[in-house]
Parts: structure tokens; sequence; C-alpha cells
């Protein structure tokens, strides 16, 4: 059977929610599929997009089945639908030769984690798949890919974009407010040590006695008595969450990108960020709006005070469509064929 160059074939079948469902469903929104015959999609049935030419295979894996999917079995679908091309979003990618293949790279617990899962794709990453293409976020994440792996592969940084609430639909604080400030901390696993969801729950009483209220998106976790534990939310439900909120805290230790930051930034309403390498790549990357702060751990109860005390200070205008921190990158993948 005879693969073509200009069929692709899109791996993205852990992709259930969160920030990974999001990025793929921004690139079948925005990518470049004009050279293409044909597209197929793997992925999950959560997946929503609006691409005739793509056609959706639903398909879902989590754990060590994603990386036996990925690295083996996707070789058989890209026989079956001839596709001599291969987009995985899945952080490895096929290992059978002669494809024409790109991979999206988005999961920095493959740097340090001991679980068997990312000792996996650390083994397979720099064994199985040197001189391939990679495509990461932000350049700090690039280099902390090559300070892992080392540099005999092929790199692209493309900023991935996000979306942001319709500005018709947010809410803004009144100046002089009495009302308890509504912050939304984005976390979804509360007991996860890199999303350091501790650090609000060892400064809660001091957030509390500054007439703050959490809101939080795990499911449940210590200190309810002042702690909203509100749950997953769908897209929908987040953006309409973050048009009600007056800020954000993201105490995160690591992220890749940490979409939610940027989502709600693009209100306009302040956003504040426990200060780690991350934050600075992507700055480095893109740059950052202007309400988005970033504060160390023993800045912290000033930074809340400042907020607090000149709130309207720390807001700006709520962003446009067309700004840079919203507008999507995919020239890698639009051109790596």
């Amino acid at each position: 059977m005879i693969v073509k160059k200009n069929n692709l074939l899109i791996n993205a079948t852990p992709a259930k929610f969160g920030g990974a469902k999001t990025i793929v469903e921004n690139y079948l929104e925005n990518g470049d599929f004009s050279k293409y015959e044909k597209v197929i999609l793997l992925a999950p049935r959560t997946i929503f997009f609006n691409n005739e030419k793509v056609h959706h295979v639903k398909r879902e894996t989590s754990g060590l089945l994603s990386w036996t999917f990925s690295v083996l079995i996707v070789f058989l679908y890209a026989l079956y639908y001839r596709c001599g091309s291969i987009i995985s979003f899945n952080n490895v990618n096929c290992i059978v030769p002669f494809f024409n293949k790109i991979t999206y790279f988005h999961t920095p617990h493959i740097f340090y984690s001991k679980s068997m899962r990312h000792r996996l794709l650390r083994f397979t990453i720099r064994y199985l798949m040197v001189r391939e293409h990679f495509v990461f976020q932000s350049k700090y994440v690039h280099d902390e890919f090559v300070r892992v792996f080392g540099e005999k592969y092929k790199f692209s940084v493309n900023w991935c974009g996000c979306e942001s609430p319709f500005i018709n639909n947010i809410s803004f604080r009144k100046e002089n407010s009495s009302e308890k400030y509504k912050c939304i901390v984005p976390i979804v696993d509360s007991k996860s040590i890199v999303k350091n969801f501790k650090f609000v729950v060892d400064n809660i009483d001091f957030i509390d006695q500054n007439n703050i209220e959490i809101y939080s998106l795990s499911e449940g976790g210590e200190r309810s008595d002042k702690i909203h534990y509100i749950g997953r939310k769908s897209k929908v439900e987040l953006m309409s969450l973050y048009c009600e909120m007056d800020f954000m805290l993201m105490p995160s230790l690591f992220e890749t990108v940490g979409l939610p930051i940027f989502e709600f930034a693009g209100t306009g309403k302040p956003v504040l960020v426990l200060d780690k390498p991350y934050i600075s790549g992507i700055d480095n990357t893109i740059g950052l709006p202007d309400n988005i702060f970033p504060f160390c751990e023993d800045e912290f109860y000033d930074s809340i005070i400042n907020l607090t005390q000149e709130y309207e200070w720390h807001k700006i205008l709520p962003l446009s469509s067309d700004h840079r921190m919203l507008k999507p990158d995919w020239s890698a993948m639009n051109n790596f064929i």
C-alpha cells in the first residue's frame, strides 16, 4: 500500500480535556490544511472543531496505552489511510521510519518525573527519536528540552495563542466596592505537587483577612471552610466564570504554558503568577501584558495588599483578538512538508 506525503494523520488521542484539548482544537481551527488531499484526526469524541476537510476518527487513549498507540499502533492507521505525514500532539511520535513527522511537545513532567510512563517517554525521545522535529510553545521549554536530551533534534518555537472571553460579557468590579474580591485559582488537581495548591491553603487565612474569596477548579481539598471548590468546568463555563472573577492567582511551580493565565489576562483583569522560570520563558517568547504580575513567595503578602488597595491600577483594557498573546503561530506545523 502506497502512502502519500500530502495525506496527513493527526494523532491527539489523549486530548480529552484541559490545555491539551484546547491546543488541538486551536490548531484544527487555525492551521493551514490547504496542501493536503486528506486529513485524518485520531482524537477523543470530546474534541470540537469546524473544519470540513478534517475527518474525525474517534479514538481515546491514556497512560501507557498513549505511548504504545503513538509510537507503534499509529503506524497501522497511517498505512490504512495512506498518510505519509504524521503530526503527534502526544509528546512522542511513530518510530517507524519513512514517514514525514513532527511532534508537539507539551508535557514538562517528562523532564523530571520518576513514573514509569515518563521514564518510557524519556527513553523514546533520547534513543528512538533522534533528529526528529519537535515544536515547543516557549523558549524556556525548548531550553529545558535541550538540557535534558541534547541538541540532536530539529526544533521550532511557536506560541500557541489562546481564547479569551467575549469583551461584552466581562463584568468589572465597581470602584471602591466593599464586596469581597473574587479570585479564581485555575488548578484542577489540588493534590499535585507541581500545581502547588498547597501555597493557597497555607496562605488562606491571610487571603481571607484581605477580603478575598478563593474559587478553585478542583473537586475538593483542604480548608473548604474558606475555599470554594467548584470543580472542572467546560470551556464555555470557564469563560463565563472568568468574566465574573476579579483576579486570578496562579501558584504553579512549572507549566508548559499555563493557558488559563493568558485566557484570563485577555479580560484585562489582574493575574498574580508565582515567579518561576516558565513564566520568564513565555515573557521572552511573546512578552507579557501589563496585567500579569509575577511575584516571589516572600513578596506574596505585599502583592495581595497592593492589588486590593490599588486594584484599578492593576487592570488594563481587555485585549483585542489580534493581540500577539491571543494569536496562534502554527507555522512549524503548516510548513513541515
